[in-house]
């Protein structure tokens, strides 16, 4: 895996035992690289268990992102009246038209969205559940053993 790694990045490939740091600008860099080399890996758990959360949570900002997205189409599509549907649809544009923008966790675990949803009783969307700070490890683990164990 640490050949192919050179091949498209000029970071240090994030071989154990790896530094917080080493692998926190691996999964900066190359998020979506590293899930695929992981399913490549004879014990993924074992690589797994080497990363704390908040590498985890860095690692899939990403997929949080678009799991907040697909959440809150699925709270628009439940909304009986166009207004709030069409307050939804500002937020769901806003977050895809930032998507690429967003390195941290700001804006997707922000009070003032929490807020503004409320009103939208996003408890009844599973997802939208797990899109909030308090979930956001469980959710990261839930993505990487999805892509990793589930994906291959």
């Amino acid at each position: 895996l640490a050949g192919e790694w050179k091949t498209f990045s000029s970071l240090t490939f994030p071989a154990l035992p790896a530094d917080s740091l080493v692998w926190r600008n691996a999964v900066k860099a190359h998020p979506f690289k590293l899930l695929h080399s992981l399913q490549a890996v004879d014990s993924p758990e074992f690589v797994l268990r080497s990363v704390n959360a908040s590498i985890l949570q860095e690692w899939t900002r990403k997929i949080r992102i678009d799991c907040l997205h697909h959440g809150l189409v699925t709270l628009r599509d439940l909304q009986g009246d166009d207004s709030s549907k069409d307050q939804l649809n500002e937020t769901i544009n806003y977050l895809v038209a930032e998507r690429d923008e967003m390195v941290n966790d700001s804006y997707i675990h922000g009070r003032d969205l929490w807020a503004q949803l409320r009103q939208y009783k996003p408890e009844r969307v599973g997802l939208l559940k797990l899109c909030k700070r308090a979930q956001a490890g469980q959710l990261a683990r839930l993505i990487v053993y999805f892509s990793v164990f589930l994906c291959t």
